[in-house]
């Protein structure tokens, strides 16, 4: 039982070391700042952040079935959590910060202060981390 915790965490450190890579190094800030609103940057940076795990796969030597499956999952689950919904449904039913903003869209957004802050931040790589979990669990079976 050990050996399979050390590897599943084994594989999600992997995992996590490419995430960081991929979410932050190949990302501009024209793209962080246009991405909440418009479908095709998020989509092609959602695709770009997927193609980054794709040598991460074939090196935990998942089958070819598994990796198609598991770069679809990332490349969809990136697009879910980057745009913000579920973020943003904490921020509206959890967190609820007194300078919250309405738009004409619905609660989308919040304030400068609480845009660039570190709890937002972490409950983003919270969800982006549980993310990573199917693709451990494809790995080890």
């Amino acid at each position: 039982m050990v050996s399979l915790f050390e590897a599943a965490g084994g594989i999600f450190a992997i995992l996590m070391l490419v995430h960081f890579v991929a979410d932050f190094v190949f990302q501009s800030y024209k793209v962080v700042d246009i991405k909440f609103n418009k479908f095709r940057e998020l989509s092609i940076h959602s695709f770009i952040y997927a193609v980054q795990f794709l040598p991460i796969l074939f090196f935990i030597e998942l089958t070819w079935t598994k990796c198609v499956v598991g770069f679809l999952w990332l490349m969809v689950s990136h697009f879910i959590i980057d745009s913000m919904w579920i973020t943003n449904h904490w921020i509206k039913y959890i967190y609820r910060p007194p300078d919250l903003i309405a738009t004409p869209r619905g609660i989308l957004g919040w304030s400068t202060a609480y845009k660039n802050s570190v709890r937002i931040l972490i409950i983003d790589h919270i969800q982006h981390a549980f993310a990573l979990w199917p693709i451990v669990i494809m790995a080890l079976y």
